[in-house]
């Protein structure tokens, strides 16, 4: 495995695609950076992490689109299926090699939230648990594309094929975002609407005397006064003590 492993490294590093993905990558960031969170004045660094998720759709067909379609084109793959690793360890050791190029930009964007620190106060471990999580999702990403490249032997239609998955389960997961976001806003609007309504009704208590007050609560226990009832429910020394709590 660590044979296959060196080989994919060496592979990424003598050719032009590893400093690609890497020059890329870093520039976006830094860009969504700059906008985000020195401009803009965010001090949360998931904001700029979340501008760039879309570079997935890109960077992953880029990164994975050869790991194992070119094996199969070259009829190499022959060789390694026939070699005494088992097929787990080489997919495996192939896997290991694209997330360590993947792993080395994200050490480079662990340096963020420390630069952020000099201008200001901000929240360190919300800020890294975004990027463990922007790495986990790459790190899916990667996964999927590594399988679709094992089921053919083009690496352009690889490349597409990973493009349309990415792109489709990208705008699945933005949908559910904005879904939750709607649904949240939705649920502090009910809350405060809530709170006006209780305000309100102490308001009202207030202004009506306690005596007509016990009078309400006792009919509220008199056949037939369903809305009464409803309105102040319980027994009546509860009714009773719950009108004199908002007096």
């Amino acid at each position: 495995m660590l044979a296959i492993y060196k080989k994919e490294m060496r592979s990424y590093f003598t050719s032009i695609i590893g400093y690609l993905f890497m020059a890329f990558f870093l520039v976006i960031l830094g860009i969504y950076h700059v906008v985000y969170n020195m401009i803009s004045g965010y001090a949360d660094f998931a904001y700029a992490l979340s501008g760039i998720v879309m570079v997935f759709v890109l960077l992953v067909p880029m990164m994975t689109m050869r790991l194992m379609a070119e094996e199969n084109r070259q009829k190499t793959d022959q060789l390694l299926f026939t070699s005494p690793l088992s097929i787990t360890k080489i997919i495996l050791g192939k896997y290991l090699a694209v997330i360590s190029v993947f792993g080395i930009v994200m050490l480079f964007t662990c340096l963020y939230p420390l630069i952020m620190t000099e201008y200001g106060t901000i929240n360190l471990k919300y800020a890294y648990t975004a990027i463990l999580g922007f790495f986990l999702l790459g790190a899916a990403y990667m996964a999927i594309g590594l399988f679709i490249s094992a089921m053919t032997e083009s690496q352009v239609f690889a490349a597409i094929i990973t493009f349309v998955v990415v792109l489709v389960t990208m705008s699945i997961l933005t949908k559910l975002e904005a879904e939750r976001k709607a649904q949240g806003e939705c649920s502090y609007y009910l809350e405060v609407n809530d709170i006006h309504r209780i305000n309100d009704f102490h308001s009202l208590l207030k202004d009506i005397p306690t005596a007509d007050l016990q009078i309400i609560a006792a009919k509220s226990k008199m056949p037939g006064n369903v809305g009464l009832e409803l309105a102040i429910p319980g027994p009546y020394d509860n009714n009773i003590a719950m009108i004199e709590s908002f007096k």
